[in-house]
């Protein structure tokens, strides 16, 4: 199973596609759809360049979660953690109770976890309560019904 199309839509709504790069809210270089692997400062990219880094991104989240994630999942639930893992990295996915959950099949559970991670540096950040309620909608099988419009809902709730 791969991770599906909606997903990766999914993805470009959140992260946004950026040609220049910038400093997240966390302080790191990113560009393209959530790049931050080798960015610094000034940076430009065409979309031929961004979408061969975020294939190269979204690779290492399918390798991460096939090596790490022990019971089958539903694509429903593949989408979800690659959201997850490609925001919150790797490392933090393989330290999570999020992760032992989903290999413990304990699945009404996950929504709550998915919902636990928006601090960034310590501090809570709206953005990022944005992304853990999409993670939590595309866990429950929502990804095609998320659009524009559902992500400025969510964007106006948690300002």
């Amino acid at each position: 199973m791969r991770i599906s199309k909606h997903a990766l839509r999914v993805l470009e709504l959140v992260e946004s596609k950026r040609h220049l790069s910038f400093q997240d809210t966390g302080g790191v270089w990113t560009i393209g759809i959530g790049h931050t692997r080798n960015v610094g400062p000034d940076m430009e990219a065409d979309d031929e360049m961004i979408y061969a880094w975020l294939g190269e991104d979204m690779a290492m989240v399918d390798a991460a979660i096939k090596n790490l994630v022990l019971v089958p999942l539903t694509q429903p639930h593949l989408d979800a953690l690659a959201l997850f893992v490609f925001n919150k990295g790797v490392n933090a996915f393989a330290r999570s109770t999020l992760l032992k959950r989903v290999n413990a099949r304990i699945w009404d559970d996950v929504p709550a976890q998915l919902g636990r991670w928006h601090f960034d540096n310590g501090n809570d950040v709206y953005g990022l309560r944005v992304r853990s309620a999409v993670e939590q909608f595309v866990w429950l099988g929502n990804a095609p019904k998320i659009d524009t419009d559902f992500i400025e809902v969510l964007r106006r709730t948690f300002r």
